[in-house]
C-alpha cells in the first residue's frame, strides 16, 4: 500500500527490497522530512541485506535550497539505513537530473547512482546491477 504526502508517495516493490518514490509538483522541506520518517520506519530490518531507492523524478519541478537541503538530508539518512543504490528516472528534464546528482553529491555519501528517462529502465538497472 502507498504511503503518501501531499506531493510525494512510495511503495515497496512487491517482493524486492526496492522503496519506489514518486513526486509530483514540488514538496517542501517539512513533507521530505516526515517522507523520509516514513521510509526509514518501513526499511528498517533491511539495514543488513540492504536495499535500493527508485525515485520517479519525471513530474516534479525543480526545488529551491530549503528542499535541496532537505533532499540531500534524506540521501545520508537512508544511506546510513542500509540503501545501497539510487536510481533516479527523470523522463526528459535536464534540471531535475542535474539537481539529483548534485543531492548525491553533496550527501557524501558515495552511494551507486543511476539516472533514466523511465522507472522500468531504473528497476531494471537496479536488479540486474545489484540483484535488488
Amino acid at each position: 500500500m502507498p504511503t503518501q504526502t501531499k506531493a510525494m508517495t512510495y511503495q515497496i516493490v512487491p517482493g524486492r527490497k526496492i522503496i519506489l518514490a514518486n513526486g509530483t509538483g514540488q514538496s517542501n522541506a517539512a513533507e521530505i522530512h516526515a517522507f523520509t520518517d516514513s521510509i526509514l520506519e518501513d526499511v528498517k530490518d533491511w539495514k543488513e541485506s540492504g536495499w535500493a531507492y527508485v525515485a520517479d523524478c519525471s513530474d516534479v519541478t525543480p526545488v529551491s535550497m530549503a528542499e535541496s537541503e532537505a533532499l540531500i538530508e534524506l540521501t545520508r539518512r537512508i544511506v546510513t539505513a542500509g540503501c545501497k543504490v539510487l536510481a533516479f528516472a527523470e523522463g526528459k528534464s535536464f534540471m531535475i537530473k542535474i539537481q539529483a546528482k548534485n543531492h548525491t553529491k553533496l550527501s557524501h555519501t558515495h552511494v551507486a547512482e543511476g539516472h533514466f528517462k523511465t522507472v522500468e529502465q531504473a528497476l531494471d538497472w537496479v536488479e540486474k546491477e545489484f540483484h535488488y
